[in-house]
Parts: structure tokens; sequence; C-alpha cells
């Protein structure tokens, strides 16, 4: 007669309630129910393990990241506001303050909504899986903007707003330069923000 072996690991049972809350807070850790059994033969006995666990979830910590999100492109407003403050002095006209003014400020004025929202959500889900290393996270920004210009430019072709499609596009792949940059200093500024806490996995 066969005899049926189970290995299973005490884990701790998961309340239905606090579940339910923690998937209404974005920034709350969620606990992750004990995933079922999965049977397995061995030499004529029936063993139980659990299947490989899941890419493991970090929290993110709010408020670094409510803090790097709009300061990021403060950084690169910052030449505008500096040279429209020298501008009646008339000092570094036309020089090095003022070309960065006109790229970090119309960058800003630009994409900056777009980073804020589109950009917000992406950098949301990387951090909550755990990518929070400034290269990968200015790769993922130039890959967002790269996929998503053109679909938002057919989006405004399909809608009969022909000429905003080829603004959109334009535009779009200008942002292909900022949107690394961008997420290069959100990732420096919200490790340097995080408390060690949010740096631990949850799940």
């Amino acid at each position: 007669m066969t005899e049926t072996t189970e290995i299973s690991k005490t884990r701790q049972p998961v309340d239905p309630l606090a579940f339910g809350l923690a998937r209404l807070g974005l920034f709350a850790p969620l606990p992750t129910p004990a995933p079922p059994l999965r049977p397995i033969h061995l030499n004529g006995s029936v063993m139980s393990r659990r299947p490989a666990r899941p890419r493991p979830i970090y929290a993110i910590d709010p408020v670094a990241f409510l803090i790097a999100l709009p300061g990021t492109l403060a950084l690169f407003a910052a030449p505008a506001g500096l040279a429209a403050g020298l501008e009646p002095f008339g000092i570094d006209d036309f020089g090095p303050l003022l070309v960065l003014a006109v790229l970090g400020g119309g960058g800003v004025a630009m994409g900056g909504p777009i980073f804020l929202t589109v950009g917000g959500l992406r950098l949301f889900f990387l951090l909550r899986r755990g990518v929070d290393d400034s290269g990968a996270i200015a790769g993922q920004a130039f890959v967002t903007n790269l996929l998503l210009t053109p679909l938002a430019a057919a989006l405004a072709a399909l809608t009969g707003h022909g000429q905003m499609a080829g603004i959109v596009l334009f535009y779009g792949l200008m942002g292909c330069a900022f949107a690394p940059l961008w997420g290069l200093v959100f990732a420096k500024l919200y490790r340097r923000l995080r408390r060690d806490f949010y740096a631990i996995p949850v799940t």
C-alpha cells in the first residue's frame, strides 16, 4: 500500500479582511496567501511541495516617491528660473545658462505632465518589483517613451487629428532624450530619500 507523505512549511493564515484592505492601499504591502500544494510522484509515493515563490514585492516609500517625482522636474526646470531671474541684469545673455534654461524648461513644460502621470505610474510598478537601479530605470523610461509615442500619434490620427498626430510624434521622439535623464535622476533621488524599511521585500 502506497504511503502518502506531505511536506509543507508552517505558514501563518492570512486574514481575508486584512488582505482586502491592503489591496486598497497602493503603498501598503500585500500579504500573499499560501500557494496550493502540488503533488509529485517519487518511487511510488506521493509527495506534496509548494511551487516556486513569485518575484518579491516591495512596499514603496510614499514620502520619497512623492518628493522624487516632482523634484526631478524641479531640478531640470531650475536653470530656466535662474535665467529668468538674471535676465533683467543682462547676465549670461545667450550663454550656457540660457541654453540649459531653454532645453530644461522647454522639456519640463512639454513632457512634465506625461512624466507625472504615465511616467509616475510606470515608475511605481517598477519600484514595486524591486527595480530601483538608476541605469535600469533610465532604460525603462527610454523604452516606455519610445513605445508610447507612436501609439499616441496613431490614436490622434485615428480620431481625425492628423496635424496633432505629427506634433505628438515630433515631441514624443524628442522626449526620448529627456525620458532616460529624468528616470536616472528620479532613481537617484528616490534611493537617497527612501527609508531602510522599504528596501526590504515584503513578500
